[in-house]
């Protein structure tokens, strides 16, 4: 009788069954190709922004002696505001991460600089430009002092980014007569590299992400037809790349 009874059982079993597993295995096929093809409609900058909110963040070892999940909730909340400017795009951005810094002396080389500082959007990213009278004695490539403060505040929003940075330095029109620089293109490159060497001083920002150059007077901003023009001309440009 057992061996009837299990005879009997084998005979009621679907043979059919193993289609309902194969119909799940298509429908998360479908989902991948699904979700692979959105993505590669996804425009570039969208996808950088995406993903650039992952670089560096915390694995799952690191939480591991976390007991209370209230202790999660927190460590989400930290790193999603630690990454909330990871890849910055937005001069406006720029601008309110500047005046944000507690250091009062910051604020004070801000309303010092004044119109000597300008910070926008173009093709290459977003861009902070400093006039190279308030930054350089004539003729020279290091950094005033007083200029400093400012300078630590845009190599802590540096730390905080993602983007690779430019760094191009340029000068007017006027040819420069100096034992030490040869040419425009010299001076306008050494003070480029005077902002590159304080970025990287004693910090823990990666060296590939920046490219720095010297452009001398071959990318005016304005007409260096009049002693204004050429002075806005004299700047040094720090760009967050897209």
């Amino acid at each position: 009788m057992a061996r009837n009874k299990k005879r009997s059982e084998a005979t009621d079993m679907d043979p059919n069954a193993w289609m309902v597993t194969f119909g799940d295995l298509l429908m998360l096929l479908l989902t991948f190709f699904v979700m692979l093809l959105s993505m590669s409609s996804m425009d570039d900058l969208a996808i950088k922004k995406l993903f650039s909110v992952l670089t560096g963040a915390m694995g799952a070892l690191e939480l591991v002696d976390e007991k209370d999940i209230r202790s999660f909730t927190s460590i989400i909340q930290t790193t999603a505001l630690s990454q909330s400017v990871a890849l910055l795009d937005d001069g406006n951005k720029l601008k309110s991460l500047l005046s944000e810094s507690e250091d009062p002396d910051v604020g004070a080389t801000i309303e010092k600089l004044g119109v000597n500082i300008n910070v926008y959007d173009d093709s290459r990213g977003t861009v902070i430009s400093f006039k190279a009278t308030m930054l350089f004695d004539s003729g020279k490539a290091d950094i005033k002092p007083e200029m400093l403060p400012i300078l630590r505040r845009l190599r802590e929003i540096i730390e905080m980014t993602t983007n690779d940075m430019l760094i191009i330095g340029h000068t007017d029109n006027i040819s420069i007569h100096s034992s030490k620089y040869r040419s425009n293109w010299e001076l306008s490159f050494f003070r480029g590299l005077s902002f590159l060497n304080y970025f990287l001083q004693g910090r823990e920002i990666s060296p590939e992400r920046f490219s720095v150059g010297g452009a001398g007077d071959s990318q005016p901003r304005y007409p260096n037809t009049t002693p204004g023009n050429r002075e806005k001309n004299r700047r040094v440009e720090v760009i967050f790349k897209n």
